[in-house]
């Protein structure tokens, strides 16, 4: 019961999801509001994202000695640095308002089958709509597809699942970042993973 109920509301959240990505901004990043306005500070999603890794190793790094050790012995950041040369899977031509954590069922309000509201917006920033689904993506995101291109956006699916997997590394790496005072154990987790991830992903896509 549990399940279908789940995949009822994870369908409903990736239709909702694609009306929510048509919002666009000029700038890439962490939202900021100015002039009563909201805006970012980025010119562009791949500056954005070279931006805030180098932030994250950085505070990853002098956060603990074994970490610092640890990354440079991986090469953690001449390898993301190698990754962000990629010419194609960081294009993004419109900044869109990425929820953050939209697919958390907790986030999501409903009534009578519709989705009545949306809270916690506590991670959302412009940017690339495939970084929505870097946590976790959706076994099967056929209905956003469809709602995009219900609302005139075809998506070219193989190319933002591709997306998906690479964005998944960075978020790792902000997730590693995020538990430095606190939650040793999930830093854990998400540090085996990230390192794994990194030193077997495939260049040659670049």
């Amino acid at each position: 019961m549990y399940t279908i109920f789940r995949k009822f509301v994870e369908e409903k959240a990736l239709r909702y999801l694609a009306h929510l990505h048509k919002i666009c901004f000029r700038k890439f990043g962490i939202i900021k509001i100015k002039n009563k306005c909201i805006t970012a500070e980025h010119k562009t999603w791949k500056e954005y994202l070279k931006n805030q890794s180098q932030l994250w190793i950085t505070s990853i790094c002098q956060s603990s000695n074994k970490l610092e050790k640890i990354f440079k012995r991986h090469e953690v950041q001449k390898k993301i640095r190698n990754i962000l040369t990629n010419k194609r899977l960081f294009v993004c031509k419109y900044a869109r308002l990425v929820h953050g954590d939209m697919l958390n069922p907790g986030n999501i309000l409903i009534q009578n089958n519709k989705i009545t509201g949306i809270i916690d917006f506590e991670w959302a920033i412009t940017g690339d709509p495939a970084w929505e689904f870097a946590f976790k993506k959706p076994r099967d995101l056929s209905a956003y597809y469809e709602e995009a291109s219900i609302m005139g956006c075809k998506i070219p699916e193989k190319l933002f699942e591709e997306k998906i997997r690479l964005y998944h590394i960075f978020w790792l790496l902000w997730g590693i970042h995020v538990h430095i005072d606190g939650y040793k154990q999930v830093q854990q987790v998400l540090l085996n993973q990230f390192l794994e991830q990194l030193d077997n992903y495939d260049l040659t896509v670049i």
